[in-house]
């Protein structure tokens, strides 16, 4: 629709206009048929009358006098008639072509494109940016070409039509991408310098509250809106300006919020009818849908119902479908689990869960960044490969050990100097994983939010037993005070010669002093234990150092304990052989009393007293040991610690500065006799004595470890590492302590003896949480397959409660504890987990997150199928492309199956060729503008109502006064 063009004419009323005669409507040329006889009439008379006078006067006068008389006839017979002056308005309506462009996050934010081979990063042109780059592309010029045969009108949609279409003509300077983006997504310094004059915008842009973004806000627009008028208006506006420039300010804010209700969602098929609705008078040629199909909002009818209309109204509905509809491939770093707290001289686990959508057996490199307390940049980086199992999602799990025991590798910065213990604080970790090549991910690599675990010291509890206090125990002893004086270590003493009356010389506590071996296993917080009994439960220890005990003492529940302490616990066992009391294990009956033992020595004994060879050598020659089986884990065998080699500080005991002999300066002199290492067993260091060989004439083994279950198993060949300490006593102390914190490991990262939870923290809607425990009983044995348990989930602030059973997780080793479930994450929010350990009070809790999850773009594949169902028929445009040639070229682009007129972004090139032109104009009369009665002002009336007089009237009163006048002179009558 045009402007208006308004034009006048001069008329005559009388003429123009029909009247009533006798119930019948008359022409207005009636009046021609009396005005024109009674005129003549006048003028005949006029003639007459000045031709008798002639005779009297000359003709000259006569013929003045007679023109001036004739004049007021001919005035009076017009005024009689109504001149005025018509008003028209003239009214052309054109034809136009609708364009309805998606806005919403899924095509506002989604990128389809992959990156090069090679990964490098950078940001993909999302949907959006690609309808931009093809609404300015200078070659395809699809908005001129549409304005060649009618006027655009562009809308934005999303959740709903947007009101503000962006209109465009022929003669309008196309935009550049810029000018689409800040339109597309609502800039709204933009928007606001659309609203005002030329040089209103020139003040405004050069305000400072306009010119700059406020440093540490996000919205621009939100915080201009909160200053007061003051602050925003430029001088130098006049109050038209001033008041122009509020209004707008004010119509931005409700603008803002119009365009935020766009994001909220996508709805096809109700922003298409609102359209057909809206512009139904407006003689649309066609409508344009540049979507991407996926609705989040509405429904099926909605588009049914679109399509439906759009053939009633003849209006032609062209999808043009935005995105690559490819199978999801994404990787994701579902949740990465670490301890909340742990020694800094043990080992401890980094677990990072990875979901590979539409990856099944696909191989990835995973990276794991560790940064030490206060670092700003990685101190190392771990590197793993894994390949995704199948599943909903595909799905897998690797971990990263950190030892500083064993991890060599490991920057000195992650270390406390001269120790290998971990500096303590805050530990922070973070997963990446590459970025795999088939997916529309911009960066080189997903990054995971950092997790961290707080390294704190916990003192190493030890249980040291022994048949008697021999020489090497002693100076263990005298240690491990010292380590507990220290706030380092917690002893306890179990000297079976002794007894209870030994306490007093062993410089621990009496209750720590203990009668007997511990025989319980419970939690240490049982109720039912007495504090008289605590210290003989073996939950209380992490490691026992046993020097040749009399292992007949024990009883079989005693040993059961141990064995289940170790196995089920990560209880250490370091096994100091001794000629005194080991040969009994030798002369036990196999599945006797002693067989618990037995499966936990990492060595089959020998008999000491009837073994010839081995116990019966010169005790007077050390030998020194050979570390062939040596390992990086083995970091107690390390005793110097200023030094780099892993067993540094051995050559310096064995052979001192000068070089290696057959014969060293200081050795060890005995080494316990063993028939043979059991499989998985570690034979650390053999003993180099050529009279202490095995039976297959290997050299004997002297330092043996072994993993049992989740605990650890050392084996000494005998009591002499006091040797160590007559050269360095640090050295003594180094090897003990770090044997006794190795075998430990295991046990002393545990927050709960009951049990093990093992979660994520960080979950996204939509997804699985998942949840594993290892639970026990309340004499630490694995809780039953068949026990009910129930994970309860609650809200942090109290509500939204759920309960989910748990399940035995399916294992094919022994059964140990492990149960599991997993539920779908509920609403977004904080919540607090309780996981009750039946039959005990005991509790395992956890705290995760839920995010919100997005509708838009959890699922942004293109919908071919709904922008097939809202596409009109390729028939309903036949008529337009008479050309073949023009045919052809339209039918190449169609997508589906060709019936319907749906076309990829690329192809919607040729939509202008489907266009055509329609005008209508319409002439609308205005209101007469009388001429007749025009005249001067002479004033106003008491209410105000102008007085005028008449020009016409003036002219003819002064023409009758001339023509008086003259007559009056001619002395005529």
């Amino acid at each position: 629709m045009n402007d208006p063009v308004t034009e006048q004419e001069l008329v005559l009323r009388r003429l123009a206009d029909a009247w009533q005669l006798g119930g019948r409507e008359v022409g207005g040329k009636v009046w021609l048929a009396i005005v024109v006889p009674v005129l003549l009439l006048g003028l005949i008379y006029v003639v007459w009358m000045y031709r008798r006078d002639n005779r009297t006067i000359a003709w000259p006068f006569a013929a003045g006098l007679g023109l001036l008389r004739s004049i007021v006839y001919l005035t009076l017979a017009s005024v009689f008639l109504l001149p005025a002056w018509q008003t028209w308005e003239t009214t052309q309506k054109r034809s136009r072509v609708v364009l309805l462009i998606d806005v919403s996050p899924s095509m506002a934010e989604k990128s389809d494109g992959l990156p090069p081979e090679e990964g490098t990063s950078g940001k993909l042109p999302t949907r959006l940016d690609k309808v931009v780059q093809f609404l300015t592309d200078a070659q395809i010029a699809f908005i001129s070409k549409l304005c060649a045969k009618n006027p655009v009108y562009v809308y934005r949609f999303g959740a709903r039509l947007d009101d503000e279409p962006a209109v465009f003509d022929k003669d309008q300077t196309p935009w550049d991408a810029g000018r689409w983006q800040q339109w597309l997504r609502l800039d709204p310094k933009q928007w606001l310098l659309d609203q005002v004059d030329e040089s209103t915008r020139i003040a405004l842009a050069r305000h400072s509250a306009f010119e700059n973004d406020k440093p540490g806000t996000d919205d621009w627009a939100s915080q201009w809106l909160k200053l007061p008028p003051a602050d925003v208006l430029p001088g130098g506006l006049d109050d038209a300006q001033r008041d122009k420039l509020m209004a707008a300010r004010t119509r931005l804010d409700r603008r803002l919020e119009a365009h935020r209700q766009l994001l909220l969602g996508t709805d096809v098929g109700a922003a298409a009818l609102q359209s057909l609705s809206k512009e139904a008078g407006n003689m649309p040629q066609g409508i344009v849908v540049i979507t991407d199909g996926r609705s989040t909002l509405g429904n099926e009818a909605s588009i049914s119902e679109a399509q439906a209309r759009a053939a009633k109204d003849r209006v032609p509905l062209f999808a043009v479908m935005v995105g690559e509809d490819r199978p999801a491939m994404e990787i994701r770093i579902a949740d990465v689990q670490t301890p909340e707290q742990t020694p800094p001289n043990e080992k401890f686990v980094v677990r990072a869960e990875l979901d590979g959508v539409g990856l099944p057996e696909v191989e990835t490199l995973v990276f794991l960044d560790v940064y030490a307390p206060k670092a700003e940049v990685p101190t190392y980086k771990f590197e793993s490969r894994v390949k995704f199992a199948p599943g909903t999602p595909p799905h897998v799990q690797v971990e990263f050990a950190l030892d500083p025991e064993s991890r060599t590798d490991l920057p000195a910065e992650l270390f406390v100097e001269g120790k290998k213990e971990f500096v303590e604080g805050e530990w922070k970790f973070v997963v990446r994983v590459p970025r795999e090549k088939r997916e529309a991910f911009a960066g080189k690599e997903h990054v995971s939010a950092p997790v961290s675990v707080q390294v704190l010291k916990k003192p190493l509890r030890a249980l040291l037993v022994a048949s008697g206090p021999t020489h090497d125990y002693q100076f263990l002893r005298s240690l491990l005070v010292r380590e507990m004086d220290q706030k380092r270590a917690e002893l306890s003493i179990f000297l079976q010669n002794e007894g209870r009356d030994g306490r007093s010389v062993q410089d621990v506590p009496g209750e720590r002093m203990l009668s007997r071996f511990p025989s319980s296993l419970r939690t240490e917080d049982d109720p039912e234990e007495k504090p008289d009994d605590r210290y003989y439960n073996l939950a209380r220890y992490d490691v026992i150092i046993a020097y040749d005990p009399d292992w007949t003492e024990f009883t079989a529940e005693q040993l059961e304990l141990l064995k289940k302490w170790v196995d089920t616990q990560a209880g250490g066992l370091v096994l100091v052989a001794g000629p005194v009391n080991t040969f009994q294990l030798a002369r036990g009956e196999e599945g006797g009393r002693l067989k618990p033992l037995l499966d936990l020595f990492p060595v089959v004994p020998g008999d000491s007293v009837l073994v010839t060879g081995p116990g019966k050598r010169n005790p007077r020659t050390p030998w020194r040991l050979n570390f062939t089986g040596a390992s990086a884990d083995m970091d107690f065998l390390k005793l110097d610690d200023d030094a780099k080699e892993p067993l540094a500080g051995w050559k310096q005991f064995f052979d001192g500065d000068s070089a290696p002999g057959q014969q060293p300066l200081r050795g060890f002199f005995a080494g316990y006799p063993v028939k043979s290492t059991k499989p998985g067993a570690t034979v650390a260091a053999t003993i180099t004595d050529p009279s202490a060989r095995m039976a297959d004439g290997k050299e004997h083994p002297f330092i043996v470890t072994m993993q049992y279950g989740k605990g650890r198993v050392a084996f000494l060949g005998s009591a002499e590492m006091r040797r160590l300490r007559q050269f360095k006593e640090v050295y003594y102390e180094r090897f003990w302590m770090k044997l006794a914190r190795w075998s430990a490991a295991g046990g002393r990262t545990r927050q709960n003896r009951r049990g093990v939870l093992v979660m994520g923290r960080e979950f996204a809607g939509g997804g699985y949480v998942r949840i594993e425990a290892q639970l026990f009983g309340p004499t630490l044995e694995p809780l039953p397959r068949n026990i009910r348990s129930k994970a309860i989930v609650t809200m942090a602030d109290g509500t939204d409660r759920r309960e989910f059973e748990m399940s035995a997780k399916p294992s094919a080793a022994d059964w140990a504890g492990w149960f599991q479930t997993r539920f779908l994450a509920p609403k977004p929010g904080d919540y607090v987990l309780e996981l009750p350990i039946p039959n005990s009070g005991d509790t395992l809790r956890g705290k995760f997150t839920v995010k919100a999850t997005d509708p838009e773009l959890d699922n942004a594949r293109p919908d071919a199928a709904a922008l097939l169902q809202l596409a009109s028929d390729v028939k309903d445009i036949d008529d337009r492309l008479s050309d073949a040639t023009v045919r052809d070229t339209v039918r190449s682009r169609i997508q589906g199956d060709g019936t319907k007129v749906m076309l990829e972004l690329a192809g919607a090139e040729v939509i202008p060729l489907c266009m055509t032109t329609q005008k209508k104009e319409q002439r609308n009369r205005g209101a007469y503008d009388d001429i007749w009665d025009d005249g001067p002002l002479l004033g106003r009336t008491d209410t105000g109502k102008p007085i005028e007089i008449s020009v016409v009237l003036l002219a003819v009163v002064g023409l009758l006064s001339l023509e008086w006048l003259g007559r009056k002179l001619l002395r005529l009558a």
